[in-house]
């Protein structure tokens, strides 16, 4: 059985089969570079192997550039995982021939063979984004993934050798890559920047704010973040959403009646947020990704119920015109009254809204029991809590008292 690892094979070429290597035997060819090679067919690999023998397996190998084919696999038993096809230059990238049997996953064939002769253990089709063969070290020159290859991270971690074939660390990533080489981050993540996600100003109980990473991160949660504040006390960060490079993070406020003041968040780093390689927010070392700025929230005050003056509560009277008063509330723009004849505010109901601490009736009203209610509004058109609900009677057709 041929074993053959951590090997370049560069610009050779044969007449017919194999360009790159002719197999005929049972094979584990494991993180091995093919790049330039040329044959009439399987320009990268020819596999043939004169027996069924043992099943061959290769795995995170890269076959690029080459002329007649990428892999050419004319009969026997072949398992392929975490490979890339690729760039060929002619022919299929990946050939499977009539008698061949194939099984495995996660390889990325760029354009493979129409059937029946494709290879189907592909988990990627298209661009797997490569760079040029150069010396990236390690022993022997290497085909580079580039940044926005779909090869990175997309490995299956079982079948994945402990190294590239430059002797680097797998997995470098939340997954290992396809082919013979680990892609290698250390450029840190940042924040770009904190948006409020509400309406702002504001007297909501809640309010969220949208924050932006310059990548995708993980690990974040409430203990990430605090409040700056001005004027309001007890806002504290409350809960976490979201997945890849932008999150939600709600805020909530000690709606103390009568406060205003800002809140503004920031990102207080203690390397608990890291990118898919493992780099920490703005680098290693606590506090040198941490982040203040970004929009703040404008908190409005909210306002009290009203307390009612008169009439008082349950008072009989003639007048059928009366006038209905309440205390000013403290940051009400205006007050909403509410008049019905049932204490469920569903018959003979009306409402009227008034600048004023005070309401005149303009018509007469009958004899009968009335209830009524107000509330205050803010500057935002909230509304605050409804006052207490007081009743008054209207009886014209009562004796005078007896003097």
């Amino acid at each position: 059985m041929l074993a053959l690892t951590n090997s370049t094979f560069l610009n050779n070429s044969a007449g017919n089969y194999g360009g790159g290597i002719f197999i005929y035997d049972q094979a584990l060819i494991t993180n091995n570079t093919f790049d330039q090679n040329t044959a009439l067919q399987g320009g990268g690999i020819y596999f043939s192997p004169m027996s069924q023998g043992p099943l061959s397996t290769f795995s995170n190998n890269t076959i690029a550039n080459s002329s007649g084919g990428g892999l050419y696999i004319d009969k026997g038993s072949l398992e392929l995982f975490n490979n890339i096809l690729a760039d060929i230059l002619t022919s299929a990238d990946c050939y499977a021939g009539d008698t061949a049997s194939l099984t495995g996953d996660h390889n990325l064939v760029e354009a493979g063979a129409s059937l029946p002769n494709s290879c189907s253990p592909v988990s990627i089709a298209g661009d797997p984004h490569l760079d040029v063969l150069v010396s990236n070290g390690g022993s022997t020159q290497t085909i580079a993934l580039l940044a926005d290859s779909p090869a990175i991270n997309a490995g299956n971690d079982v079948k994945c050798p402990a190294a590239d074939q430059r002797g680097i660390k797998r997995p470098q990533g939340a997954h290992c890559d396809l082919g013979a080489f680990e892609y290698t981050d250390t450029t840190p993540p940042t924040m770009l920047g904190s948006e409020r996600a509400d309406a702002d100003p504001t007297s909501a109980p809640l309010v969220n704010f949208t924050v932006t990473f310059s990548e995708a991160v993980s690990d974040v949660d409430a203990h990430d973040f605090a409040l700056s504040t001005t004027g309001v006390t007890g806002a504290t960060v409350t809960g976490v959403t979201g997945s890849d490079s932008i999150y939600t993070v709600t805020a909530s406020i000690d709606r103390v009646i009568g406060a205003k003041g800002t809140i503004q968040l920031r990102v207080v780093d203690n390397d608990s947020i890291k990118d898919a390689f493992n780099n920490p927010l703005g680098g290693s070392g606590s506090g040198n990704g941490s982040f203040i700025g970004g929009e703040s929230y404008t908190i409005i005050p909210t306002v009290l119920p009203p307390i009612l003056s008169l009439p008082k509560n349950n008072a009989v009277t003639n007048i059928v015109m009366p006038v209905l008063t309440w205390n000013s509330v403290a940051n009400a723009i205006r007050y909403e009254m509410e008049f019905a004849t049932n204490s469920a505010f569903t018959e003979n109901f009306a409402s009227q809204l008034v600048s004023d601490p005070t309401f005149a009736f303009e018509s007469p009203l009958p004899n009968g029991k009335f209830y009524w209610h107000v509330r205050a509004y803010n500057s935002l058109n909230q509304p605050g809590g409804w006052s207490l609900l007081r009743a008054f009677t209207i009886d014209t057709l009562r004796p005078p008292s007896p003097r």
